[in-house]
């Protein structure tokens, strides 16, 4: 019964997810473990003479890719949200 009930209060809150946000910090966080993915998927499945180049233009076009997602959000996050906001996501507030 409390899953049901934290499901329930977790799905009624679904609105207040900031999309861009999540996309930029999964890509941001996932790149390594996706670079890994793809780096033993070329070791398994070229020739071993080949696996040095393939590897070279996999991580460009993997890195080419990372970063033109990551510009994007962050170009949609800045059109959505007013500059101080986003400073208040980075700089520390302390109460006095």
């Amino acid at each position: 019964m409390p899953g049901t009930l934290l499901l329930w209060v977790f799905f009624q809150n679904w609105y207040l997810i900031e999309w861009h946000l999540l996309t930029f910090s999964s890509l941001f966080l996932g790149r390594r473990l996706a670079w890994s993915v793809l780096r033993a998927l070329i070791s398994a499945l070229t020739p071993s003479q080949w696996t040095a180049s393939f590897v070279i233009v996999a991580r460009s076009l993997a890195t080419l890719g990372v970063l033109s997602a990551l510009f994007y959000t962050t170009y949609l996050i800045v059109q959505r949200h007013p500059l101080v906001n986003m400073l208040y996501l980075a700089y520390p507030y302390e109460r006095q």
